[in-house]
């Protein structure tokens, strides 16, 4: 006599991935297609649908038609910053300067409520960079630097922190919604 094999329902697999109970390890093991779907479940979770949906053909020929120029990546608008501030153009600093005294910079950088403060401290063969974003007066964490082609991220102290062999001549924040650039730095 043969046995019928029961399958688990893909509501049971949506359900076993949620709350992370699997009473079916036995059949995941002997079935190849429940463990495959059950581990597709798993990396890309559903939420509601008992069964996954297949799109329609029309749509399918709608998404071929659009042109292969505007599934390019979008770029997010950019917002020109300015220089507010800068330590070395106080008239004090500005006679120092090259005095080992104070190889520290400070720059505050603006573009509408977002302020860029920046420190520069420059070493025999570096420079080291500490920066901070604020929003409308408040530390924010929701941007990312990119000097050149680098990527800073936030450390959790709420602080940027690198390190290159020479200073940048233009800083990006890197938003969700935008990008803001401060261009023009001269060293």
């Amino acid at each position: 006599m043969i046995r019928k094999v029961r399958h688990p329902s893909r509501q049971r697999m949506i359900t076993a991935v949620e709350t992370g109970v699997v009473g079916f390890r036995s059949h995941l093991k002997e079935c190849v297609s429940c463990r495959v779907l059950f581990e597709l479940l798993s990396k890309f979770r559903i939420d509601g649908a008992e069964e996954l949906q297949q799109s329609s053909p029309r749509l399918l020929k709608l998404i071929e038609s659009i042109p292969i120029d505007s599934l390019k990546e979008c770029h997010t608008p950019v917002v020109k910053g300015y220089l507010v501030s800068d330590s070395w153009d106080r008239v004090a600093f500005a006679q120092v300067r090259g005095v080992a005294t104070d190889l520290t910079r400070r720059l505050l950088l603006k573009a509408g409520p977002i302020k860029l403060e920046l420190a520069a401290e420059r070493h025999l063969d570096k420079w080291e960079f500490a920066a901070r974003v604020y929003d409308r007066g408040r530390a924010s964490v929701k941007f990312m630097i990119k000097i050149g082609g680098h990527k800073v991220t936030v450390g959790p102290s709420g602080f940027f922190y690198w390190s290159s062999k020479r200073p940048p001549a233009k800083v990006r924040l890197l938003g969700e919604s935008h990008t803001i650039e401060f261009e023009g730095l001269s060293w």
